[in-house]
């Protein structure tokens, strides 16, 4: 069906302002058909959606997207499936800062309406969208309840990212021109960078502990293959973020990534373009000259940015109270729209799942899909924390959805990790057994003895 309406989308010249609504109204009428049949095939064309749908303003709502219409029929059918088969929710460490979170949120919002004189809209549209996330993560974490299942989610949420990235970059490959990849209709340069890294990072943690040599090549050039289009945003937070995350994980988890980390920094200068090799020169420049002029802006804005967060210093003046694009650092935005005790329980949020991730990894044996999954994850985790300096990542649609995705499929490894290694060892000892018995033919694409 992904294949089907990425057709679609070709065949009609893309998606942009002009068919958003025709194109919506085709794809929401079929997905909540199939949804209510199968919840998991909704959960595929959510991924797509939040891989490919552009950003649209609709009689006065910003940001509107695909997504938006799609969720609804996720969660009747979540609900529908949990009655009937009488499932209990998934219990996870981040559902109660997330949600506390939102609370605070709220709260703030309704203040900065009432004394504050801020925009209901604006303010229930943002506060809005962050329910949206916590939505997508309850989704993905209570439905996917088997190995099989999350294998195939991991796998599909990796290839409809780098079709993304392909689909993004490779356009303007090779031009003279400057032209930045942008991704959809909508989005900015940074904040996609920040979307390409998440997946570019999870490929290298396959990479360095799959099993075999060719799923090795093959995520490594997929991580090479992300690369083009990442080069192409010139986003020097994206390449930062990357790369720091590499190093911080090299040291304090796999040492041989360090190897890999070094032939990158080799290796980006000699086939870098020149005029992307000058973009990333200037990172250096922040320690030793104060950093290029969109640094200095951004370092003004946070300083122009003291006196208001002081005016409201515990809930923040409200989601929305500062538009997005005038402050481009994450956590000051929290601190501008809900307070010290918003980024207090964001950080709580990102605590309780570094900790829960680096518990599971040292828990589980390598090589495996679980543990692989796990360690690209954490290099995609503090990829974003960090990327969250220089762009406002946990709050931009894309890279929020994504990074909720990709922290319920952690979390799934967290709740079910018990049965995944016994399916993980069943799976090997039959790869063992086929490599060594010459009886067993392949035949249709399966085995029979």
């Amino acid at each position: 069906f992904g294949g089907l309406a990425y057709l679609l989308m070709r065949l009609s010249g893309g998606i942009g302002s002009a068919n958003f609504v025709e194109f919506g109204a085709v794809l929401a009428t079929v997905a909540y058909l199939l949804t209510l049949i199968d919840i998991r095939i909704g959960m595929a064309i959510l991924i797509a959606c939040i891989g490919f749908s552009p950003e649209i303003s609709i009689a006065g709502f910003d940001s509107i997207r695909f997504e938006d219409f799609l969720i609804p029929a996720l969660v009747i059918a979540s609900v529908l499936r949990s009655l009937a088969l009488r499932e209990k929710s998934i219990p996870s460490a981040v559902r109660l800062p997330f949600t506390l979170y939102l609370v605070n949120a709220g709260f703030s919002a309704i203040c900065g309406i009432v004394f504050n004189d801020l925009r209901p809209s604006q303010s229930l549209a943002i506060l809005g969208k962050n329910i949206e996330y916590l939505v997508i993560f309850m989704i993905f974490l209570n439905n996917i309840r088997t190995y099989s299942d999350f294998k195939t989610f991991v796998s599909y949420a990796l290839m409809v990212g780098l079709l993304s990235g392909i689909t993004a970059g490779f356009p303007i490959f090779g031009e003279v021109t400057h032209r930045r990849v942008h991704g959809p209709e909508g989005e900015l340069a940074n904040i996609y960078g920040g979307y390409l890294i998440m997946h570019m990072a999870i490929f290298i943690g396959f990479f360095i502990h799959s099993a075999t040599n060719s799923r090795r090549f093959f995520c490594l050039l997929a991580a090479g293959l992300l690369a083009v289009p990442l080069l192409y945003t010139y986003s020097r937070t994206s390449y930062a973020a990357l790369i720091l995350a590499l190093l911080i994980f090299g040291v304090l988890k796999h040492r041989r990534l360090l190897l890999l980390l070094l032939m990158v920094l080799i290796l980006f200068p000699l086939l870098a373009p020149e005029a992307i090799l000058h973009r990333a020169a200037t990172i250096t420049t922040v320690v030793t000259e104060g950093g290029p002029e969109s640094w200095k802006a951004r370092v003004d804005a946070w300083q122009c940015s003291v006196d208001l967060i002081l005016s409201s210093p515990v809930i923040g003046n409200g989601p929305g109270a500062v538009p997005f694009g005038d402050v481009d650092n994450e956590y000051v935005h929290i601190l501008l729209d809900v307070g010290m005790l918003g980024l207090g329980l964001l950080m709580w949020f990102l605590t309780r799942i570094i900790v829960s991730m680096n518990r599971l990894y040292d828990s589980l044996p390598s090589p495996g899909f679980t543990r692989s999954y796990i360690a690209g994850y954490m290099i995609a985790l503090s990829a974003i924390i960090i990327h969250s300096f220089g762009a406002t990542s946990l709050s931009a649609i894309r890279s929020m959805e994504t990074f909720m995705t990709f922290t319920a499929f952690a979390m799934v490894a967290v709740a079910h990790h018990e049965t995944f290694l016994v399916e993980e060892e069943r799976d090997s000892e039959g790869h063992r057994r086929r490599a060594r018995s010459p009886s067993l033919e392949p035949l249709g694409g399966f085995v029979y003895e």
